[in-house]
């Protein structure tokens, strides 16, 4: 079994390109906040564009500590800018694309006014939000604007809450889920413990919201153990089948109503 190691996301993002630098990275389109990217990337590649955009966040205020709710379009790049967060010692908060006006409200309140991270897709909602500082919200649009600042990586203590995610939300409003370093590091542990059954460093497909726990977690082992990956943004049977028959995945993850579809 591996070692139990805290997880940092920046920097097991870091480690994976700096011991599997050519390794891919397969998408099934341009990613809105990472243009730059290629549909066919490496490890090393995106940590690049990654560091860039903690450059552009740092340019825009955000600093150790600051909460950074993560709420755009379900795609590979929510997980990428959560990376960009972790860089800078802030905390990614990782809220689903279809939450309301009244959710997200709460969320400010409890949050104690965040920066919040959007794209065309949740722009109204984010418009009107009373409780929001509007110089918190940070459109993709105009982050990509932004002239970096070059800052160190910052890492907050092992026991510090690090990532936040939320439950669904079917008995009223949803209750926040705090991960610290040391939390995440567990479950990535065991993560790997079930990785290890796969005895060849073939490419593996998912198509898995950004925003669930479990994307994390997956996400982050794979690379720290050199898989190649093909994060699908779309469920589309047509577009999934045409990535699927291209590429040859040895595995697919994906919620029970996909594999329905």
């Amino acid at each position: 079994m591996d070692q139990y190691v805290p997880l940092n996301l920046y920097t097991n993002y870091e480690q994976a390109a700096l011991n599997y630098p050519t390794q891919q990275l397969i998408f099934d389109e341009v990613l809105p906040a990472f243009p730059e990217l290629p549909l066919e990337t490496t490890y090393a590649e995106s940590l690049a564009s990654i560091q860039q955009r903690a450059y552009q966040l740092a340019r825009c205020g955000v600093q150790a500590r600051d909460k950074v709710v993560i709420f755009k379009s379900p795609k590979f790049d929510t997980y990428l800018l959560a990376t960009a967060v972790s860089y800078l010692g802030a905390i990614p908060v990782m809220v689903s694309y279809h939450f309301p006006v009244e959710t997200m409200a709460v969320f400010a309140e409890r949050l104690e006014d965040p920066f919040i991270l959007f794209d065309n897709q949740t722009a109204n909602v984010v418009q009107a939000i009373e409780n929001s500082s509007d110089n918190k919200h940070l459109a993709i649009s105009n982050l990509l604007q932004q002239t970096p600042l070059e800052v160190p990586q910052l890492q907050l203590e092992l026991d510090e809450i690090s990532y936040m995610t939320h439950t669904s939300g079917t008995t009223g409003i949803p209750k926040l889920i705090c991960h610290s370093a040391n939390s995440m590091g567990w479950r990535t542990l065991w993560q790997r413990t079930i990785f290890e059954k796969i005895t060849e460093k073939k490419l593996l497909a998912f198509h898995i919201s950004p925003v669930h726990s479990r994307f994390n977690i997956g996400m982050t082992s794979a690379m720290a153990m050199g898989f190649p990956l093909m994060p699908l943004n779309t469920a589309d049977s047509q577009k999934v089948g045409v990535m699927l028959t291209r590429y040859q995945p040895i595995a697919l993850e994906t919620h029970p109503n996909n594999f329905v579809q």
